[in-house]
């Protein structure tokens, strides 16, 4: 059980370092879209190369806040789950 929960939370680590990393890099496209916009790019294939990194960047946007949804949805899972575990736990011990 002992692996399990450390396996666990070394995944957790993990997958935490590697969104703050994806963050990261999503804020920086953002500047250079911003800074790309400002200068009014006339090549056509820097317009299109542009128009690619902002979608690219709204569907990683949007990847993210699926991610943290789904962790915040499991974190819900988990505190109801524990908090029934003790309800139980208590129940038994009053019970018993």
């Amino acid at each position: 059980m002992a692996d399990l929960v450390a396996g666990a939370s070394s995944l957790a680590s993990s997958t935490s370092y590697l969104i703050g990393s994806l963050l990261k890099r999503l804020q920086l496209a953002n500047k250079l879209l911003n800074d790309s916009e400002v200068k009014q790019l006339k090549d056509e294939d820097e317009k299109k190369l542009l128009d690619d990194l902002k979608v690219l960047a709204y569907e990683a946007d949007q990847a993210m806040d699926k991610i943290n949804t789904e962790a915040l949805r499991r974190k819900g899972e988990d505190d109801e789950q524990s908090r029934i575990a003790r309800l139980t736990h208590s129940a038994t011990m009053v019970g018993g």
